[in-house]
């Protein structure tokens, strides 16, 4: 909870990737596959008119391949808002 209200992107992976360690289908599951289908969602919407806000869980914001990540890799912009 602590590292999630700091920001803190890198206690939160360490802690999921501790977490999933035990499950990597899980992990792939509901972490790596849910991470590129929403990434792919917003670049095809950021591709529309208007303003956009995508809210996902702490879970999806931290580490390779999270949420973030994937959208840098395509260059766009990612800002945290608290």
């Amino acid at each position: 909870l602590a590292a999630w209200a700091r920001g803190d992107v890198a206690s939160i992976a360490k802690t999921f990737n501790e977490d999933m360690a035990g499950s990597p289908e899980l992990q792939d599951a509901l972490i790596r596959r849910r991470n590129h289908n929403w990434s792919l969602w917003v670049r095809r919407r950021m591709a529309t008119p208007g303003t956009l806000m995508v809210a996902v869980g702490a879970g999806h914001l931290a580490g390779p391949e999270s949420v973030i990540d994937l959208l840098q890799r395509h260059g766009y912009r990612v800002t945290r808002v608290q």
